[in-house]
C-alpha cells in the first residue's frame, strides 16, 4: 500500500496494527534488532498516519519465547496465523487464531466459516494478505474477493474491525 491508502484507510476509521519494519523472520533477530522491528514499526506509524498502533502480526507468522516476551511488552495482542476460531472461554490475546485467505479460497469456503463460528459462537478473523492477480499462495484475485465479500454481506454477520472485537470482547473475558 502507499501512503495515500494508508492515510484513506485511517480516514475511513479502519484499524491499523503493526507488522514489523522490514518484514524479517523474528526469531532469528538479535534482542536489539528485535526491539527495533517491533518499536520502530510503531512509532513510523504513529509518526506519519497518527495511528497509535496497539496490535501486531508477525510476519510469517514466526515467534518463539523471545518474540512473544517482546511483542507482550509493546503491543495489547497478536495476531498469528494460525487456523482456527476465537472462544470466548479459551481466547488467547496473543494468540489470535485465523482463517487465511488464499488464492484457492472459495466463497464456499468462507460461507462453511461463518457458518461454523455463528453455531459455535466464536469469533472469526479473516486474513487478507493481498489480492491482486499474481496468483501469490497468500493473495485472492479481485474476481474470488468479490464473491467471498458478498458471501460475508448475505451471511448477515457483524464485520467490525480488530480493535473493535477486542474492545468487546476484553471485558467478556476479565481483561
Amino acid at each position: 500500500m502507499n501512503d495515500d491508502q494508508i492515510k484513506q484507510l485511517v480516514a475511513d476509521n479502519h484499524h491499523i496494527g503493526a507488522h514489523t519494519v522490514s518484514h524479517p523472520h523474528l526469531p532469528v533477530l538479535s534482542e536489539v534488532d528485535l526491539d527495533r522491528e517491533l518499536g520502530e514499526s510503531q512509532k513510523y506509524l504513529q509518526n506519519k498516519f497518527g495511528v497509535e498502533a496497539k496490535d501486531f502480526a508477525s510476519p510469517y507468522g514466526d515467534v518463539n519465547e523471545q518474540v512473544m516476551r517482546k511483542v507482550i511488552e509493546k503491543y495489547r495482542s497478536h495476531r498469528n496465523v494460525l487456523a482456527g476460531y476465537n472462544y470466548q472461554d479459551t481466547f488467547d490475546i496473543y494468540g489470535v487464531k485465523v482463517q487465511n485467505i488464499l488464492v484457492t479460497t472459495t466463497a464456499e469456503e468462507v460461507k462453511a466459516w461463518i457458518k461454523n463460528a455463528q453455531e459455535n459462537k466464536s469469533w472469526l478473523v479473516l486474513v487478507y494478505h493481498q489480492i491482486d492477480d499474481k496468483g501469490d499462495t497468500y493473495s485472492a484475485t479481485p474476481k474470488s474477493f468479490e464473491g467471498q465479500i458478498d458471501a460475508i454481506a448475505k451471511s448477515k454477520i457483524d464485520v467490525v474491525s480488530f480493535d473493535k472485537a477486542l474492545v468487546e470482547l476484553l471485558p467478556q473475558i476479565g481483561k
